[in-house]
């Protein structure tokens, strides 16, 4: 399960784990930040960071500035949230059960 909060190892952990047979993730779109950084000094102690190394799919796609491809997408909406429905955890566990 990954958001747009999702980043770096997550985001490669994420990729990682579509290996795995029938694996999905679930959830909205990530950040698409990941890759070392690097920092650059400038003057008055200004430290600007940066990604500097790309992040791709094993077959070469790209990931970064992009994100993770999502295979459910979820809508959770204000409403969801209000009466205590998880859309995320109705979509993993039917996505789980759809396997018998």
């Amino acid at each position: 399960m990954v958001n747009e909060g999702t980043q770096s190892f997550g985001e490669l952990s994420a990729i990682a784990f579509r290996v795995a047979p029938r694996s999905a993730v679930i959830g909205t779109q990530t950040a698409g930040a990941n890759g070392h950084i690097g920092y650059l000094f400038l003057p008055r102690g200004i430290r600007f960071n940066y990604t500097m190394a790309g992040a791709f799919y094993p077959n070469w796609g790209m990931n970064q500035r992009v994100g993770v491809r999502i295979d459910i997408p979820v809508k959770q909406t204000v409403q969801d949230v209000v009466v205590g429905d998880d859309k995320w955890i109705m979509e993993a566990v039917d996505y789980i059960e759809s396997a018998e």
